[in-house]
């Protein structure tokens, strides 16, 4: 897969965080972050200098990254040791982060699909980030009615888990 993929912007190996440099590249990795192949969006487009809350169509600035969890074919997410999905949450809370620090860059999206009928073109697991110069409207739109709520409304939605059935199952399926 390594010589498939452009060189990582970031490679992840106990706990350290490197970048391949040319030719040379990090082995023997826990998490690799690199540009996607097959972007939908590239920093090499023009950004654009005005748009208006309406415009539908803008060029394609922008970054798309593919975010490799495990060098290990197949390996599927809940399968991963609580070690590794510690360093996986290290690692979006890193790349979102290194994202929105861009001073063009208003929106960064985590997803993840997997297996071929999702559109997946990889065996390893992966995720994929995409930084946007504009935040959706859907997205903001929800944004406004967190900041109009009276209560937080995560805080609700927890509380109210808290008190179901799926809750009371899951504390006795731990103990």
């Amino acid at each position: 897969m390594k010589k498939k993929t452009p060189p990582a912007t970031a490679v992840y190996k106990n706990g350290e965080v490197f970048a391949d440099t040319g030719e040379k590249r990090v082995r023997n990795w826990d998490f690799r972050c690199f540009p996607n192949l097959y972007p939908a969006l590239s920093p090499a487009s023009s950004f654009p200098e005005s748009f208006g809350k309406k415009s539908e169509v803008i060029p394609g600035f922008g970054f798309h990254e593919v975010i490799v969890e495990s060098p290990v074919h197949g390996k599927k997410l809940e399968d991963f040791s609580d070690t590794e999905i510690s360093g996986l949450m290290k690692v979006y809370r890193d790349r979102v982060c290194h994202y929105a620090a861009h001073e063009k860059i208003s929106y960064v999206s985590l997803f993840k699909n997997s297996g071929k009928a999702a559109g997946a073109s990889q065996d390893h697991p992966h995720s994929q980030l995409i930084a946007l110069p504009v935040c959706p409207q859907v997205i903001e739109k929800e944004l406004i009615a967190i900041r109009d709520a009276q209560k937080c409304p995560y805080c609700a939605l927890l509380e109210k888990e808290k008190k179901s059935h799926r809750a009371l199952s899951l504390k006795i399926m731990i103990s």
